[in-house]
């Protein structure tokens, strides 16, 4: 026991000091196969014996694990492995595994009329539902290393109403693909994805996604890697239309639609006129929107919200936006849309300032689909600088905007019909 769990000892050692073993040490522990079951394996099992699909996962460990992934003709998993799946069958015993625990491979698969199947694996259900795993003709394995529960909800709060409502992310960049991980981990299965970009080497830098996604749409490779990585069953629409640039009538009217029809738009463009119009869908339709921006240099972020029932549109809030921005006397001068100088000095946006506000922006988002009230004003400016000098610049803002619209005179009026000019283009029609 000194020898395994000195830190000069043995790399992944067991410990037989161990009273309690999570469910990953069981795995790497133990001396059989495993097979992982889903917690509702039985509202799945709608008969007394069946068959299932069973696919299995070679890992690093050395270890092979089975998993469900078909119940007679029900998918659970839609595995995305190359190789073919195994069927085995299943049987609900009248026994429980007390009455069990002599009992070896053969006699139980007599008794149950299964010694005469060609298969190879059987998998037995006990009265008070533990499973039995047998393999060929050895001695059957009871099987510990069943899923527990996993239930959203309790872990964080949320339903299975909530995590079905549906949200629209518009641009999938650095900080739009983390959102979307963010909130697809969350539990959330409904999504409206839009962006017209490829991956690109450079935008590794900042990106959730690496450079085996180069030369592909965000779009696409960011919904591949939710269905491959965190939910084999979300639905994701996705979009590569170029918003503002020249687009069919028709080709417009669906991405409205889609729009209209979310409980959440969230925007991580960066670009005021998509803002502007989507606004105008919000409006109408009482539509929650969210938009961040990391502000250039990765001197902080930029939140503009603004709530369903608002009564102050996003232009408004973008003007006094940039109103505030004058009056501040905000230092920095934008070189790229990640950089920044100040004093001839160069600051670069890095992939934590992008994560830290993707972090925001998700959290926000969740409570504003369960319902709980955002503590949020139409502007938030959240400090989140790693430069030490320039800390005393860019300190946490909340700006209420529609009070800042009634004191300033000087709003930006050509902005505010932009938006409308957009609207009625498009959106009117």
């Amino acid at each position: 026991m000194l020898f395994v769990e000195n830190p000069l000892g043995l790399e992944h050692g067991k410990s037989t000091s161990a009273d309690v073993y999570s469910l990953g040490q069981k795995i790497l522990y133990t001396d059989e196969e495993c097979i992982i079951l889903p917690y509702d394996l039985l509202k799945y099992a709608k008969q007394d014996r069946g068959t299932m699909e069973l696919f299995t996962k070679h890992c690093k460990s050395g270890k092979s694990i089975y998993y469900v992934s078909k119940v007679d003709e029900t998918y659970l998993i839609r595995s995305k492995s190359k190789s073919k799946g195994i069927t085995i069958q299943y049987v609900y015993l009248k026994e429980t595994m007390h009455e069990l625990s002599c009992e070896n491979a053969n006699s139980l698969k007599e008794r149950y009329g299964l010694a005469s199947q060609a298969e190879e694996f059987f998998l037995l259900f006990t009265f008070d539902y533990h499973a039995i795993f047998i393999k060929n003709d050895n001695n059957p394995y009871y099987v510990d290393v069943i899923v527990e529960k996993y239930e959203v909800e309790t872990r964080s709060g949320l339903n299975q109403e909530c995590l079905s409502k549906k949200i629209t992310i518009l641009g999938l960049g650095s900080v739009g693909s983390r959102v979307a991980l963010y909130l697809a981990r969350a539990g959330f299965s409904n999504f409206y994805f839009v962006d017209n970009d490829i991956m690109l080497p450079y935008n590794t830098l900042r990106h959730d996604l690496t450079s085996i996604n180069v030369g592909e749409y965000k779009v696409y490779e960011i919904k591949d890697k939710i269905i491959n990585e965190i939910n084999a069953n979300v639905n994701i629409d996705c979009s590569t239309l170029n918003m503002l640039g020249q687009e069919s009538t028709r080709a417009v009217d669906n991405f409205l639609k889609e729009c209209a029809m979310s409980d959440v738009i969230i925007d991580c463009t960066a670009d005021d006129n998509l803002l502007l119009l989507v606004d105008h869908v919000s409006t109408d339709k009482k539509i929650p929107i969210i938009s961040g921006t990391v502000i250039p240099g990765g001197l902080g972020n930029i939140v503009l919200y603004k709530n369903a029932n608002a009564n102050v549109n996003m232009d408004s809030i973008l003007a006094s936006f940039y109103q505030w921005k004058v009056n501040n006397n905000i230092l920095a001068k934008q070189e790229a849309d990640y950089s920044a100088s100040i004093n001839e000095q160069k600051y670069v946006a890095t992939m934590s300032d992008c994560s830290i506000l993707s972090g925001l922006i998700g959290k926000f988002v969740i409570d504003i689909l369960k319902g709980t009230k955002v503590e949020l004003k139409s502007i938030n400016i959240f400090s989140t600088s790693t430069y030490g000098d320039l800390q005393t610049y860019y300190t946490t803002y909340s700006i209420d905007a529609l009070n800042l619209a009634k004191e300033e005179d000087n709003l930006n009026e050509d902005l505010i019909e932009k938006g409308k000019r957009i609207y009625e283009n498009h959106y009117s029609k």
